[in-house]
């Protein structure tokens, strides 16, 4: 059996980061999920990935932040 207690205490550590980041954009930017999402934003950030972070920028935090809205823009279509 492995031990999967260091990869548990890793992703606590990363998701509770992005539950983080989630709120605080959700607070600047409004309830953007159900805003028409902006695929050429998504195309900007991969962009960026292949040319190297900017200065304290997380491009792939960032991304995983338009992947979340993604999914719960999907969820509360579904609700409807």
């Amino acid at each position: 059996m492995v031990d999967q207690s260091a990869f548990v205490a890793d992703l606590d550590v990363v998701l509770s980061d992005l539950r983080a980041l989630l709120i605080a954009k959700n607070e600047a930017y409004g309830d953007p999920a159900l805003d028409p999402v902006r695929i050429l934003i998504i195309d900007d950030k991969l962009k960026r990935v292949t040319e190297a972070e900017t200065a304290g920028e997380s491009v792939f935090r960032d991304l995983t932040w338009y992947f979340v809205l993604l999914a719960i823009r999907s969820m509360r279509q579904a609700r409807q």
